[in-house]
């Protein structure tokens, strides 16, 4: 009896220390699957994660240096680095050449010695002829200069003209060719840096789906109807923005240039022939304005346009005013359009997009 009471003791410990076993197995593989699990979810989602956000941080940081690069070279304009190419020799002509820095007193060399071909560092023509980036007036001031120093010598000289030597007249040829090589040079020069500018231009219209310009904001009192024009289309249709901000309102200069300035108004009388027949003159003003803070805190009407009439049924329903013009414009200024409606309540714009419109693009920048 004892010896089956200590077989059963010896089981239930046995199976004990089983359970007990089998229970920590039991965790260690729960905490091995966990981990595995966790590893696995860091790998497929975690880790892509944070690899997309280290490539789009590099990929910005590529953007703004390509955009450091490209406003560095639309600043460094300017012509060619000189070289040292003679006029009228074998090498070809390239763009720009080097001015050999101006003697005090350069020897004068008679008509005869120029046409043997005798040369010396005071040799005017080869002096000023190969200075072709000159200034036209002082390469025209120093041959002048030169050909009076020669004149007292030649004056006094009793002697048959030498008709094989080179008169004033070729070597006013010679400078002429000159000075006309280094004007073609220096367009072509001009040209090709000009295709490097950054395009700037805008065209901004009304907003179609409104129905008219719905936030037309009131000016201060000089006159009554005074309206400044908003909203814009910057996105859809004809409208395009290049490198250039627009708000409700304005549009912002993004760089100090000249710029050809434009816009359009489209006036719609909606009052019937007899309310415009009884009214006094009707004024239908189109301005379009700048605000820089360069010149004065007050905005100045760069353009105006309009018409003025008595009250008739002999001109339609529609009125329209368009002007433009070149504009020296500073970085930061602010353009926007203003209109004066004779009655604010049946006067409106059309806010079609090729009824009323404005923008500018810029024709150069300033030195």
């Amino acid at each position: 009896m004892e010896t089956t009471q200590e077989s059963h003791a010896n089981y239930y410990k046995l199976t004990g220390k089983m359970n007990q076993e089998l229970k920590t197995n039991c965790n260690f593989s729960t905490t091995v699957i966990i981990f595995l699990c966790l590893q696995t979810i860091i790998i497929i989602f975690i880790y892509p994660v944070i690899i997309g956000i280290v490539v789009v941080s590099f990929q910005n940081d590529i953007a703004n240096l390509e955009l450091k690069i490209d406003h560095l070279r639309d600043r460094d304009i300017g012509l060619p680095p000189p070289s040292s190419a003679v006029l009228g020799g074998d090498t070809p002509a390239v763009q720009g050449c080097e001015c050999p820095q101006q003697q005090n007193n350069p020897p004068i060399l008679s008509d005869s010695q120029y046409y043997n071909g005798q040369q010396s560092n005071g040799d005017v023509r080869e002096t000023f002829l190969r200075c072709c980036a000159a200034d036209e007036n002082n390469l025209k001031s120093l041959i002048q200069e030169q050909l009076e120093k020669a004149r007292p010598r030649n004056r006094h000289k009793d002697r048959k003209q030498d008709r094989t030597g080179v008169t004033v007249a070729e070597v006013e040829r010679l400078v002429a060719a000159a000075i006309n090589r280094n004007r073609t040079n220096v367009k072509q020069t001009d040209w090709s840096v000009t295709a490097n500018i950054m395009p700037i231009a805008v065209h901004i219209t009304g907003k179609p789906t409104e129905g008219e310009f719905s936030m037309m904001k009131s000016l201060p009192p000089r006159r009554r109807g005074m309206f400044k024009v908003g909203p814009w289309e910057t996105e859809r249709g004809k409208t395009f923005t290049k490198h250039v901000n627009v708000d409700t309102y304005h549009i912002t200069i993004p760089k100090s240039g000249i710029y050809n300035v434009y816009s359009q108004s489209y006036f719609r009388d909606e009052r019937d022939a007899g309310d415009r027949m009884n009214s006094n003159l009707n004024e239908y003003l189109h301005y379009t304005v700048v605000e820089s803070m360069a010149y004065t805190a007050d905005p100045i009407d760069l353009m105006k346009s309009g018409r003025t009439q008595q009250g008739s049924d002999d001109y339609g329903y529609y009125y329209s005013s368009y002007h433009s013009g070149l504009f020296e414009l500073k970085r930061g200024d602010n353009l926007y359009m203003k209109v004066h409606l004779p009655d604010p309540s049946a006067v409106k714009l059309d806010c079609s997009q090729d009824a009323t419109f404005m923008g500018m693009y810029m024709i150069s920048e300033l030195d």
